[in-house]
């Protein structure tokens, strides 16, 4: 091949061979460093995800039982937000009470801790703000259901001592009455709390809430402060302030039937009350505490149909404040002042039972001073309170009263380092007018007492009274005091008669009691109490049913008027056959007709009808009854044991001992003991009342046992 004179520089590249590597040559590091790390990027990722993960679980429901320790209902959580390093948020959370019902619905609950902190700073602060919050609240004789949900909740001992500040907002709370279906609302709610500070500073809590029942909206507010946990239990100090303004009473019913009442009220109060105490809360008798309050109400009604049926009090206008202090035994009350339409209280009382005079000023510091004296007057008008009352206070029909008051006036004095006591009781003419006519009870009730300490003991140097119905008399003796007082019941039901309704009722017979008062070695009060009553018969008026003839009830039967379609014979002379017969025909039907309307009468003089009848009728005889009782006082413990307690009576004996205790809240009554009893004897007594038809008899001795609370709950 001839050359063209041209010369190619390029070279075609050399080719090598290409080496595979075989299954078993290992992976080079860097292949497996890749993998590691992307192994470890998925597993940070995963573990900076694992707390949104939970919030978007299931297990988003139990997150707040971490801080609900012991809730028995459900919880639900809308939607949640968790993170290591950010705050915990709940959204749309709902609780249920043990029934099962929601009772609590809130926007949004915010927490600084985070997860981290959760799980390995318990002890930190803890800052909670929970935002729209919706209670309702359901209450009940022996409670609520809120009570019923977070009563667990504060009575787990699992729970972690922190710092906790929570922050409430824009609350709005409903309170239901289901046993009258009445409720109470509240918006614009608010609460700022400070628990268990680990530097020991108090705990403190403010609540405010605007009522939307009243027009305008009413406002409420309390603040409380109380010691933390960590703080010295020596120096503890207590404060409570509320702030009203138009506050509506009708809510309160459900509480106040808590303390066995059927009170219900309705109106408005407005004011304030403050309270403060310092000491050990274990020692009630080395506390010292000062309280001042003042309150007014309006447009006050007072309902009770156990005590005045169905009529409403109506007091008008009432103010109520006065300022109390104490120290230990000792009480003060100063200042007090209570005005309504029908009653006035003015003054302040000493109640020293303490050796020590020290008592607390204003400002919370104990002064060594000797007391002043204080004098409490008051005054009831008797007149103002039948008008409001008229039909409770049983005023006979047709009755006014004119005349009326009650009076008692008590002094507290110091004499020679000595508190004593002045006390009388007054109730002046009695008058009214009834038909026209005036009737008067000059002297229905005058009652005086004087009383001292000495070395540390409350002594009563005589108690008498002045009236033509009561006795009552005391004096003072080397071991306590012994006291008198009798009755004549046929005196008082003519007295009470001449102004209120005692028709049916008829009291006679004489009361007589005495009473003892000691102290034993141990300093508890020890009372030695007897009663008798004598000639007693007790009668009521009943009404009763019985048959009767209606003949004997109207023997002047008028005779039936005659019918006008039956003529009388005519009186002229008949002057042919066919008048004779139709003047015979018609005195035979004025024959038939007289004889039927006789036969009528006679049957209606014959029935049997039944009229009302009154009359007395015995309830209880009783020629001897007689009641002797020893009694043991343990203030301390709040309990009174009785020692012994016999009855006696025309047929029946009771001889027991037992105790009351918790006084005065539920009183449980434990009694025991064994009663005679004489059937045939007791029947006899009653037999107006369980009539002839009834006879019992039989003499045995049985064990008996009382048990059960006297306030509060069923005997």
């Amino acid at each position: 091949m001839e050359p063209t004179g041209r010369v190619d520089l390029q070279q075609q590249p050399k080719s090598h061979p290409q080496i595979a590597p075989s299954p078993s040559q290992p992976m080079r590091p860097r292949r497996w460093l890749k993998f590691f790390l992307a192994a470890a990027i998925l597993i940070l990722v995963g573990i900076a995800m694992l707390p949104q993960i939970v919030a978007w679980s299931p297990l988003r429901h139990d997150l707040p039982r971490s801080r609900l320790k012991g809730f028995e209902g459900g919880i639900r959580v809308g939607s949640a937000s968790l993170s290591w390093w950010g705050p915990t948020v709940l959204n749309d959370l709902e609780l249920d009470a043990p029934d099962g019902k929601p009772f609590c619905r809130v926007r949004q609950v915010t927490e600084d801790c985070t997860v981290w902190g959760s799980l390995f700073r318990r002890t930190e602060p803890l800052h909670v703000l929970i935002e729209d919050p919706q209670l309702t609240v359901v209450l009940r004789d022996d409670g609520s259901n809120v009570e019923d949900a977070f009563g667990p909740v504060l009575a787990h001992p699992g729970h972690v001592l922190r710092q906790r500040t929570s922050k409430v907002t824009g609350a709005i709370v409903r309170i239901v009455d289901p046993a009258t279906g009445a409720e109470t609302n509240y918006q614009n709610g608010s609460v700022d709390a400070v628990s268990d500070a680990e530097d020991g500073s108090a705990n403190r809590i403010s609540v405010r809430a605007e009522s939307i029942d009243s027009q305008p909206a009413a406002n409420v507010e309390l603040a409380a402060r109380w010691p933390s946990r960590n703080s010295n239990g020596a120096a503890a100090s207590r404060e409570l302030s509320l702030r009203a303004v138009d506050l509506p009473l009708a809510g309160t019913e459900p509480l106040i039937r808590r303390l066995g009442s059927d009170v219900s009220l309705s109106g408005t109060v407005s004011g304030h009350v403050d309270c403060n105490s310092t000491g050990p809360p274990d020692d009630s008798h080395s506390q010292a505490m000062t309280g001042v309050w003042e309150l007014k109400c309006h447009n006050l009604r007072i309902r009770s149909p156990s005590r005045i049926g169905t009529e409403t009090l109506s007091p008008g206008p009432t103010d109520f404040r006065g300022r109390v202090t104490r120290a230990g035994l000792n009480i003060r009350i100063e200042d007090l002042h209570i005005k309504t339409d029908f009653s006035q209280i003015d003054g302040g009382i000493a109640i020293l039972l303490d050796d020590s005079p020290a008592m607390p000023d204003a400002g919370g510091s104990a002064t060594a001073s000797s007391p002043k004296d204080l004098d409490l007057l008051g005054e009831l008008d008797l007149v103002a309170l039948t008008r409001l009352l008229p039909q409770s206070l049983g005023l006979r029909e047709g009755a006014e009263l004119k005349e009326g008051r009650v009076r008692f006036e008590i002094a507290s004095r110091t004499e020679q380092s000595a508190p004593r006591w002045n006390g009388r009781l007054e109730t002046s003419r009695i008058a009214a007018l009834f038909g026209g006519e005036e009737v008067a009870w000059d002297q229905p009730l005058d009652v005086s007492f004087a009383a001292h300490r000495n070395r540390g003991r409350l002594e009563i140097d005589s108690i008498e009274s002045q009236s033509d119905v009561f006795t009552l008399r005391g004096q003072a003796t080397d071991s306590g005091l012994h006291l008198e007082a009798g009755c004549d019941l046929a005196k008082l039901a003519t007295r009470l008669g001449q102004f209120v309704k005692t028709d049916g009722v008829e009291l006679q017979g004489t009361l007589a009691a005495a009473a003892d008062f000691t102290r034993d070695p141990a300093g508890d009060l020890v009372i030695e109490s007897r009663g008798t009553a004598e000639n007693l018969i007790l009668r009521r008026q009943i009404t009763r049913m019985i048959e009767r003839r209606a003949g004997d009830l109207q023997p002047a039967i008028e005779s039936a008027p005659p019918d006008p379609r039956s003529g009388a014979p005519p009186t002229v002379a008949p002057r042919n056959r066919k008048e004779m017969n139709s003047q015979r025909k018609a005195e035979r039907q004025a024959r038939q007709e007289a004889r039927r309307r006789e036969r009528i009468a006679h049957r209606q003089a014959n029935q049997i009808v039944e009229i009302p009848v009154q009359e007395w009728q015995t309830v209880w005889t009783e020629p001897r009854f007689e009641l002797t009782c020893q009694t043991r006082v343990d203030f301390s413990r709040r309990r009174l044991d009785i020692t012994r307690l016999n009855v006696t009576s025309d047929g029946f004996q009771l001889r027991g001992t037992g105790s009351i205790a918790e006084i005065p809240s539920r009183c449980m009554l434990d009694l025991g003991g064994e009663i005679e009893c004489d059937a045939e004897r007791l029947v006899e007594r009653v037999r107006e009342v369980v009539g002839p038809f009834v006879h019992i008899a039989g003499h045995d001795t049985r064990q008996f046992s009382i048990t059960g609370p006297l306030r509060g709950g069923p005997s």
